[in-house]
């Protein structure tokens, strides 16, 4: 089941207009952005608090620079 939870919230991440969280790490629970920073260890500690024992994604938003091929 966490499998379909993950996946769930991996394909939010790429469906979904993160444009405002650019160079961003996002963390995403039940299909919504729970924290968001460029602080990693602070996104994951408010994460946590948000989402509780849920698990939850945690991506970096690419910058305008960053070329995925």
């Amino acid at each position: 089941m966490s499998n379909t939870i993950l996946e769930s919230s991996y394909n939010y991440f790429l469906e979904t207009d993160l444009n405002k969280y650019k160079g961003e790490w996002v963390t995403i629970c039940e299909n919504k952005i729970a924290s968001h920073g460029v602080d990693l260890k602070k996104v994951v500690e408010e994460a946590k608090k948000i989402c509780g024992n849920k698990k939850f994604l945690i991506a970096k938003v690419p910058s305008e620079e960053t070329m995925i091929f």
